[in-house]
């Protein structure tokens, strides 16, 4: 037995302006469609700010309503956590920790969106004070039998009032459907000297093929640039760039802010070529805007997800295929993976 997600009409947002800049001046990359019905899921690019986001969406109670279904699901299934994966948590927090306390002292830290909380344990183990939040209940219910100080709770009903020297929010931002509520919302948790780590996925080193336009969980696509912009606008003052890596070798991309208010601020932004949305397993041209149609939802993450062993991880995904379905001037997803092999070959004399 599998789990799907349904979708409603009702149950869509939509953007007709640019999320960080408020630019009209957008350009289609792709329209998703839900059982060849209606646009459940789009992508723009801002002409102004070389911002890539979703102009349709899924809304923040959608979202809600099937992470809670994900995580009955999980528990009657003894699923959702991948043990490997902790382990590389605790590795990352760990490099983490030693350039934080290289740059700025603090004793207490929230981390947003914190998953399994595994990492706080490297900032524990250094008596810092820690708190995590986080919507996934099967994760939260896995790091608090570790011990760890986590609450199961949505960053909008969080309501504690207490502030903290760091706020970490890894790979959390993207997620919002409303980036500028949210770090509204969270800076709340700062004080007059506090910091704030923010990491998110690197447009530049993400985007590898279509697979971005299927990326369900991801709203945003911040480049450097636009990071910067929108951190300024929020009042955050930019420090230190980290490139962290992810464990699929991805570099991504890390700031470190201080609170700041600018009264004017200059932005010089680069658009980011969007020629990375291409096929991948035949030579024909992706045509942008282009259409996609899925039956069915299975994955809050990506959408449509290969089944069995090698359709699991992340670069699996990566490595899908679309085929073209004249019948309805569409795209679908093939359930075949592509797999490349170099070949090794010599000179003949």
């Amino acid at each position: 037995m599998s789990i799907s997600f349904n979708i409603k009409k009702k149950d869509i947002n939509s953007k007709k302006k640019c999320i960080l800049c408020k630019s009209q001046n957008l350009k289609k990359i792709s329209e998703i469609f839900y059982k060849n019905s209606f646009i459940f899921f789009s992508t723009s690019l801002c002409k102004k700010c070389g911002f890539v986001f979703r102009d349709k969406h899924p809304s923040n109670n959608w979202f809600k309503k099937q992470y809670n279904l994900r995580s009955k699901f999980q528990f009657n299934k003894n699923l959702g956590i991948n043990k490997s994966y902790e382990k590389f948590r605790l590795e990352r927090y760990k490099k983490l920790l030693e350039f934080l306390e290289k740059k700025i002292n603090f004793k207490s830290v929230i981390d947003i969106g914190c998953a399994t909380g595994i990492g706080l344990k490297i900032f524990e183990k250094k008596n810092y004070n820690t708190l995590g939040i986080d919507t996934d209940k099967t994760r939260i219910n896995y790091g608090k039998k570790n011990n760890l100080n986590l609450i199961h709770s949505d960053i909008f009903k969080f309501s504690k009032k207490n502030k903290f020297d760091l706020i970490l929010c890894l790979h959390t931002l993207e997620h919002f459907t409303d980036p500028n509520r949210a770090i509204k919302k969270i800076t709340k948790f700062m004080k007059s000297n506090s910091y704030i780590y923010i990491e998110v996925p690197d447009f530049k080193n993400l985007v590898r093929t279509w697979d971005d336009s299927v990326y369900l969980a991801h709203i945003s696509n911040f480049s450097e640039k636009n990071l910067i912009y929108f951190l300024k606008q929020n009042n955050l003052k930019p420090l230190y760039r980290t490139y962290p890596q992810t464990e699929n070798g991805e570099v991504n991309l890390g700031i470190l802010c201080k609170k700041h208010t600018y009264s004017k601020i200059f932005q010089d932004f680069k658009i980011p070529h969007i020629k990375s949305y291409k096929l991948i397993g035949n030579k024909n041209k992706l045509n942008i805007p282009y259409k996609i149609n899925l039956d069915l939802i299975n994955d809050i993450s990506f959408s449509f997800k290969v089944k069995g062993n090698k359709g699991n991880s992340l670069d699996t995904n990566f490595k899908r295929k679309l085929i073209f379905n004249k019948l309805n001037n569409k795209y679908e997803i093939s359930k075949d993976v592509v797999y490349f092999r170099i070949i090794k070959y010599k000179k003949i004399i």
